[in-house]
């Protein structure tokens, strides 16, 4: 009974709060608190190259294993579709993770990798020929080119690194593309200055991939649309101040966003070309 009201607490936020909270920057949307992305997207992107390509048949092979096993876990909520300005996009939270067991008895372990905890979106971005991927340097230039070297060997594709001329822009992000021209066509001179001016303020996990005529964002930013449950439980009268807090933690987060899509500006001359 506590279960289900406290659920019915946290699907009243999402629908008559944080809705509306989101169409101020989305139009046309809808809000599925329930649903997220099909993981086929997720590996399309081209943004987590250490993700098996077909998970369920990963964990069942890795599962028969007696003696130790890896398997990944792929998870989320807050599906939203809608218009921001003329540009169609969605976006949901989602959580990736790798379990791993090793050993046998007492001398048998569990370990938890994160591998992404945030928001991840898609947004139409046309005229795109070749793939280009942009990875904050947070995650470490090693991981970088070994993220890489391991989605060439897969997909059997040149992805080249890419020096920019813009040196904030250099010191926060690494860009890799199987074509230098469009790399740069992409990444104007006023893109590179927005996202190093970006980075500068905001030390997160930053991912994108311009794939076929679409723009994948993966931001580590944590959870977002959930609202703070200590002043609910074990039931106790809500806090106002609680929520008015969840509120403007929603505004701050989306506009977050708001300002990364206004930054890569989707509406810009390669888009009319």
């Amino acid at each position: 009974n506590v279960d289900q009201k406290v659920n019915a607490y946290i699907l009243d936020c999402k629908k008559l709060l944080f809705k509306p909270i989101i169409e101020l920057f989305v139009v046309n949307i809808d809000y599925l608190p329930q649903k997220f992305f099909k993981y086929e997207k997720v590996i399309e992107s081209n943004l987590f190259p250490g993700l098996p390509e077909d998970i369920n048949k990963y964990n069942k092979e890795n599962n028969n294993n007696k003696n130790s096993y890896s398997k990944f876990h792929f998870e989320g909520s807050d599906a939203v579709q809608g218009y921001f300005g003329d540009n169609y996009i969605e976006f949901c939270e989602l959580d990736i993770c790798e379990e791993k067991e090793s050993g046998a008895g007492e001398t048998s372990g569990t370990t938890y990798r994160e591998i992404f905890h945030g928001l991840f979106l898609i947004a139409d971005y046309k005229n795109i020929q070749f793939k280009t991927i942009l990875q904050s340097e947070f995650l470490g230039k090693l991981k970088s080119r070994i993220d890489m070297r391991t989605l060439n060997f897969r997909d059997e594709i040149q992805l080249k690194k890419i020096e920019l001329q813009n040196l904030k822009f250099n010191k926060y992000f690494s860009v890799y593309s199987e074509d230098d021209i469009e790399a740069r066509k992409i990444l104007s001179p006023i893109i590179l200055e927005n996202f190093g001016n970006f980075a500068e303020k905001n030390n997160i996990t930053t991912k994108l991939s311009f794939i076929n005529n679409q723009v994948f964002i993966a931001l580590g930013v944590g959870q977002i649309f959930e609202p703070n449950l200590k002043d609910v439980l074990p039931l106790k009268k809500i806090n106002l101040d609680s929520i008015e807090k969840d509120a403007e933690r929603i505004y701050e987060e989306i506009s977050l966003v708001s300002s990364i899509i206004k930054d890569l500006r989707l509406n810009s001359l390669i888009q009319s070309n």
